[in-house]
């Protein structure tokens, strides 16, 4: 037995679907998310990183 990842040495291959990795009879779930909750993560994060921008600056500047 080869135990080569080498395309040319092997005799598996990576599964290109889900039927291909887990058999036919296989299902997938996926559960969406709020929109909502996803947008305020990202403002809420530009937010944080502006404030620490911020203070960063003042006292590079001086300012304490």
């Amino acid at each position: 037995m080869n135990f080569s990842r080498d395309i040319q040495h092997t005799h598996y291959r990576t599964p290109r679907s889900l039927n291909d990795a887990f058999g036919p009879y296989s299902t997938w779930k996926v559960e969406r998310k709020s929109e909502a909750r996803g947008w305020l993560y990202a403002i809420g994060l530009g937010v944080a990183v502006g404030v620490v921008w911020w203070i960063c600056v003042a006292l590079r500047a001086g300012a304490a």
